[in-house]
């Protein structure tokens, strides 16, 4: 990476040198400049083959009709007994492993038919190249049953509507001046109650036929395509973002040392009233933490092994921050992390609270569920609390009263009960531990005035004997 594309550092250094200061870059530049980390863009470099998709353009009509129409489809069902099959029997087994993959490692959901593919000739930054992108993609879910024969069978299921590849929209809008309108496609596409693509495919020639070479196939094709070759749309304020600086400084090794982090001054845990808590679930004293220095604004990274929690704090933070009125981005890694916060809220009768934005969202479903979380706000209640806050304000301090007289210090014997139970604990863990069964009274122990003598007395007697099995039978 060069400087043009870290601005903070190139103005650290132009700070230090004035006389060669430099321009601050577009962000935007640096964000394309990262790559989508793909191997392939199958959006617009889509090469089908026998080894990397199945051909469905032949198929058996009443199996097309029955995919079409959303329903689980076999691929005995759509293509014919014979070489075909057994071919895309054994591509399908490898389709299905890497969406599954990337589902689970990466959360994108790259399993799609494509319908139609447009070739033309691009000259992009002064280079020709032969383009191959898919018209209608529509994402598919697919599935292994026990088939004839005994072997696995692949079941083929549309999810949901076709619509135009967005990086063919994007990439004839920049560097073409063509604008497509994806609704007015899939209008097109679903002019009947099943998806017919003659018609987009006849608006999509008009549109480009100042590309002289632009060709439609009419193909039905089922492979991976992952939209993750173009930057979203950026907005103007994105290198003020801090998350962005960060990424910035990482970028360039310009990485600050932890800080350690200050105390925010919010009272302790068992020092807020229940009516003042916003716990939706239950978290430690080092989870509390994290939320304290979350909900005072201060940025961190919160270091936990597998298994700690990661997703329990999640749920506990974004629930906070969202009483609070603020908007809460939760990113994972994996999509069954996400799962889990979701998860998380359903346990806690919170889940309404959460949009799902899957990786191939449906704007229609997303507003719907929009509208039904406002609907929801402004039906809502508040509860009635008071008793419930009163039992647990009773209960806590039953609770911290129980705690303190544990680690009270007894005058009388100089320590607490909880040290008299790590002591004796000491003892169990020996590698030979004490296994005499006399006990001492209270009323012994109350009379006991040299403690130290009594001590010496008692060591003794045990070397002699006096507390082993054959003399205290």
């Amino acid at each position: 990476m060069t400087e043009q594309e870290f601005p903070r550092l190139a103005r650290a250094r132009a700070a230090a040198r004035p006389d060669e200061g430099q321009t601050r870059p577009d962000p935007a530049a640096w964000v394309s400049s990262l790559g989508s980390g793909a191997e392939n863009d199958t959006m617009l470099r889509f090469a089908p083959s026998a080894a990397n998709s199945i051909d469905l353009t032949e198929a058996n009509s009443s199996g097309v009709s029955q995919l079409l129409l959303g329903r689980r489809t076999r691929l005995s069902t759509l293509l014919p007994a014979g070489p075909e099959l057994d071919a895309a029997h054994a591509v399908s087994l490898g389709l299905r492993a890497k969406v599954r993959e990337l589902a689970e490692e990466r959360g994108c959901d790259v399993g799609a038919r494509a319908v139609g593919v447009a070739t033309w000739t691009a000259e992009e930054d002064g280079r020709r190249e032969r383009r191959s992108a898919p018209v209608l993609l529509a994402r598919v879910a697919l599935t292994v049953r026990r088939g004839a024969r005994g072997r696995d069978e692949l079941e083929v299921q549309i999810t949901e509507p076709a619509r135009l590849n967005p990086a063919l929209v994007r990439n004839l809008r920049r560097h073409h001046g063509i604008a497509l309108d994806p609704e007015a496609y899939q209008q097109a596409a679903y002019a009947t109650a099943r998806l017919e693509p003659a018609p987009a495919f006849a608006r999509l020639r008009e549109e480009t036929a100042a590309i002289a070479d632009l060709h439609i196939q009419d193909c039905l094709l089922v492979s991976t395509f992952a939209d993750l070759g173009e930057t979203a749309s950026l907005p103007a304020s994105l290198e003020d973002l801090p998350v962005v600086q960060a990424l910035y400084d990482a970028g360039t090794g310009m990485v600050p040392r932890p800080a350690a982090l200050q105390p925010t001054g919010a009272p302790a845990e068992d020092d807020v009233a229940p009516a003042d808590e916003r716990l939706v679930v239950d978290v430690d004293a080092a989870q509390a933490r994290v939320l304290e220095h979350a909900a005072a604004g201060e940025s961190l990274v919160v270091a936990a092994a597998p298994g700690t929690g990661q997703t329990q704090t999640a749920a506990a933070l974004a629930a906070r921050l969202a009483w609070e009125g603020r908007r809460v981005l939760v990113v994972a890694e994996r999509s069954a992390a996400l799962a889990d916060v979701l998860d998380r809220l359903e346990e806690a009768d919170l889940r309404s609270i959460a949009l799902d934005v899957p990786a191939n969202a449906d704007p229609e479903l997303l507003r719907r569920q929009l509208v039904q979380a406002v609907l929801r706000s402004e039906r809502a209640v508040d509860p009635d609390t008071a008793r419930d806050e009163a039992a647990l304000t009773e209960r806590r301090r039953r609770l911290q009263e129980h705690v303190g007289s544990l680690h009270h210090v007894r005058p009388r014997w100089g320590c607490s009960p909880f040290q008299a139970m790590q002591a004796l604990a000491a003892l169990t863990g020996l590698e030979t531990p004490p296994a005499t069964t006399v006990r001492l009274k209270r009323s012994v122990l109350d009379s006991t005035v040299n403690r130290q003598a009594v001590g010496e007395q008692l060591v003794r007697a045990g070397e002699l004997g006096a507390f082993s099995a054959a003399a205290t039978e």
